[in-house]
């Protein structure tokens, strides 16, 4: 039998290069991640640029082309004898066969063919490479074309040139020099012409996914890109004239930098915990704002005294989930989880997708709504310690081998990091379903979860043997006087205060508990006032019925007097009595819910005025200047009291139910409708109301009417100050559990020196009204655990707020 061998033609080149290798991009990502797998730190891409004229109208223009790319990295580089063995045997890989120098890093590719990309962006190549014990530079000279002339020839016929020189010829680009390494320099490029602004920043964004986001010393790995031509794009940036959404990714040269953990800082909540000096330091922090910092000791039979560790826990909501993926290209579980690094060197494959060293995902299958699983988290923990200690297995990808350390860290990790990441998370963010879509902290200081943040504060400093060294005093702070929450939450400021040793804060709650006891006292005596009006208001109506019927059974007594002969007009008489009678009766219905609604008035009007009182008292008693805040907020108070006497006066002619407590129980969206078409149209009849509400939607909850009137009063009035002829409100239920209520005019509009972030803040206004409009509806609105926003996507004419409320 014969024996036959395959014959390799030249035109295999084509197939394992420019034909299997079809973007520029991933041309160069492959030739870096070569670099990175040679243990290099450094690697810079240069693009050098000449000009070329062509003729347009008539006119000869400059048009600038990539002359040559350069690919320049400081790793370990080739000999001769590698460039024999290991560069020129086409599908080899030192990586894959176990040759390759140990480095500690997982290769980023191990086919044997990435060098083709080189025959992708340009047909003719020359290498220079040189390692540290060599006295000279290795030069390989090929010229792609060499192979597309006949492919019949053998692959390995192609003659390839080689020299050695004294020392590396590098572009005047380059900042410096290598002592070891490799020089890629790739000319005649294929497209040399599309190497646009826009293709060199999506090579950038790509090219961040090899930059190590945490920032490991060891792992260390810089990409430089270099485009001279670029350099007036980049200024214009840096100088503002070019207005971009992210100047890190839009600007060309320089150092490639991964800040993702940055970015998510900004956008997420994550701890830090350290373990110093045998003592625990953990800082909790969300979305920019310090929560919390805490010091506690660990037990003196720990297996990790005289050990460290240090680690950062991201929790990854849906923004930084969006955030991430955007800017790595990849989803976040694809990426990872809880990595661990041992003295330095990344312990794999702790925080790979599919492993669950921590036992996080075990321990959330146990309560799915209770837990964060690595699908929630993003982090790494770093520990330093003796071998025998923390010890790697060593077959590379079967993590740390199990000691008494290994498994109290796990544990602490679990105790200390993962738990205390959950009370605020689990415990705090998740309880408010809106949280979930900010990326600010502007819900954190909401009076609910104020509350619910406090109370861990509070907890915590009320914890033997734990040291609560700063906490943030924006959110752990005075309530407002007539916040529901005040004074659930009076005591354990008071508490805090003392295990803090605050004089500051104990003196702020001393001055907001005097404050608060006033203003008790005030609404007490607004109701008593109220209580004593309308039992004057009775006895006087007794009184007059009483003389109403004294006065009837006389009237009676002298018709029943009168002669037989007047009898039929006795009768007559009679009869006109009686429905003179039920018609008293219905006016005694209607005066008993006009009654309840006097009742809510005089309260309003008795805490107005007991406001106003205070209000003068405290100019008599003041020397010097008078603060703007305070004369604002009690103003504010006033209109708020005063617009609340409005609806109330409009429900009082036209509502038909009894108002004999701040609150009813009803279908809301039902009740929307009918405020709207009844209560808004017939004192607003300069605008026109339109109302899509379904009569089937079942929306139920607990409610106070006169404010929900107010939320729509004060819509209506921005609507009429933007001359809006018509406004429309649409609702509809999300989820079974949200009502969405959408609230368009068609006035003028939202102006363009309007910061649409400031419409809801207190005194913010771009007109000359009082600014208190908006604000007053959206803590109307908060009342009743919703939210009101604009909409991201405005009319063409006019404007349109969007009322999202939970059931």
């Amino acid at each position: 039998m014969d024996k036959l061998q395959f014959e390799v033609s030249s035109g295999l080149k084509s197939i394992i290069g420019k034909d299997l290798i079809t973007n520029d991009i991933v041309a160069i990502f492959e030739l870096v991640k070569n670099a990175y797998d040679a243990n290099a730190n450094k690697v810079d891409i240069i693009f050098t640029t000449k000009f070329d004229k062509i003729k347009v109208d008539n006119q000869h223009i400059d048009v600038a082309y990539k002359d040559k790319i350069f690919i320049i990295d400081n790793g370990k580089g080739m000999s001769y004898e590698d460039i024999l063995e290991k560069w020129l045997k086409v599908a080899y890989s030192a990586k894959r066969d176990g040759t390759e120098d140990h480095i500690d890093r997982t290769y980023a590719g191990n086919k044997g063919v990435g060098r083709f990309s080189c025959d992708r962006l340009g047909s003719v190549l020359r290498i220079q490479s040189k390692t540290k014990h060599c006295s000279r530079v290795s030069n390989l000279y090929i010229d792609w074309g060499d192979f597309d002339k006949d492919y019949k020839k053998e692959f390995s016929s192609i003659d390839i040139l080689y020299d050695t020189k004294e020392d590396f010829e590098l572009p005047n680009e380059l900042d410096g020099k290598i002592k070891s390494g490799v020089v890629i320099e790739i000319s005649s490029l294929r497209e040399q012409y599309s190497w646009t602004t826009k293709k060199l920043l999506d090579l950038k964004r790509n090219l961040i996914k090899l930059v190590d986001p945490f920032g490991d010393s060891r792992s260390g790995f810089d990409i430089y890109i270099t485009d001279e031509h670029s350099r007036e794009h980049d200024k214009s940036i840096i100088n503002g004239n070019l207005l971009v959404e992210d100047k890190e990714t839009s600007i060309i040269n320089g150092k490639i930098t991964n800040t993702i953990i940055d970015v998510l800082k900004s956008k997420t909540t994550y701890l830090e915990v350290e373990l110093n000096h045998n003592h625990l330091y953990s800082t909790l922090t969300d979305r920019g704002e310090l929560v919390y910092k805490i010091k506690e000791p660990i037990n003196s039979n720990s297996f990790l005294i005289d050990s460290s560790f240090k680690c950062e826990l991201f929790f990854l909501n849906r923004s930084a989930k969006s955030t991430f993926t955007r800017r790595m290209g990849t989803p976040s579980v694809s990426y990872g989880s809880l990595f661990l690094f041992r003295n330095d060197f990344r312990v794999y494959p702790v925080g790979e997708e599919d492993n669950d060293f921590w036992g996080l995902n075990k321990r959330k299958q146990q309560g799915h709504s209770r837990y964060l699983g690595s699908r929630d988290v993003l982090g790494k923990v770093e520990v330093w310690g003796n071998e025998d200690k923390f010890r790697e297995a060593s077959s590379r990808d079967m993590g740390l081998i199990k000691t008494d350390a290994s498994e109290e860290l796990k544990k602490v990790i679990l105790d200390k990091v993962v738990k205390k990441l959950e009370a605020y998370v689990v415990g705090i963010q998740w309880q408010d379903s809106f949280d979930k879509d900010y990326d600010t902290p502007e819900r954190m200081f909401r009076d609910e979860n104020k509350a619910k943040i406090l109370d861990l504060v509070s907890k915590i400093s009320g914890t033997e043997s734990v040291e609560l060294i700063d906490y943030n005093n924006d959110l752990v702070a005075i309530y407002d006087e007539k916040s529901k929450h005040f004074e659930s939450t009076i005591d354990k400021l008071v508490n805090l205060a003392d295990e803090t040793n605050n004089t500051k804060l104990l003196k702020l709650v001393k001055e907001a508990t005097s404050r608060f006891e006033v203003e008790k006292s005030r609404a007490i005596e607004a109701r008593r006032q109220a209580d004593l009006e309308q039992e004057l208001r009775r006895e006087a109506e007794k009184k007059a019925r009483e003389e109403s019927k004294r006065r009837v059974e006389e009237e009676e007594r002298r018709r029943l007097a009168e002669a037989q002969a007047n009898r039929f007009k006795i009768e007559s008489q009679k009869e006109k009595s009686r429905n003179l009678f039920l018609s008293a009766m219905e006016t005694d219905r209607d005066k008993e819910k006009l009654e309840s609604f006097i009742h809510q008035l005089i309260i309003y009007s008795a805490a107005t005025k007991d406001l106003i009182n205070d209000s003068i008292s405290k100019v008599n008693r003041t020397t010097g200047p008078l603060n703007k805040q305070d004369i604002i907020d009690t103003f504010s108070e006033i209109l708020n009291n005063n617009e609340k006497i409005i609806t109330t006066s409009r429900f009082a002619v036209l509502a038909d139910f009894m108002l004999d407590s701040a609150c009813i129980e009803e279908n809301l969206a039902n009740y929307i409708s009918q405020y709207m078409n009844d209560i808004i149209t017939a004192y607003n009849q300069k605008i026109r109301i339109e109302t899509n509400i379904p009569s089937d939607i079942d929306f139920v909850i607990r409610f106070s009417p006169i404010e929900i009137g107010l939320i729509f009063d004060n819509l209506i009035a921005n609507s009429q100050k933007a001359r809006a002829s018509k406004v429309s409100v649409e609702a509809e239920v999300e989820k079974n559990k949200y009502l969405i209520v959408k609230i368009t005019d068609n006035g003028r509009g939202i102006s363009d020196q309007v910061d649409p972030n400031r419409i809801f803040e207190k005194g913010y206004t771009s007109t000359n009204g009082s600014g208190l409009g908006l604000y007053h509806a959206k803590t109307q609105v908060e009342k009743i655990g919703g939210e009101i926003f604009l909409d991201q996507e405005q009319p063409k004419r006019g404007t349109r707020f969007i009322i999202r409320i939970k059931k």
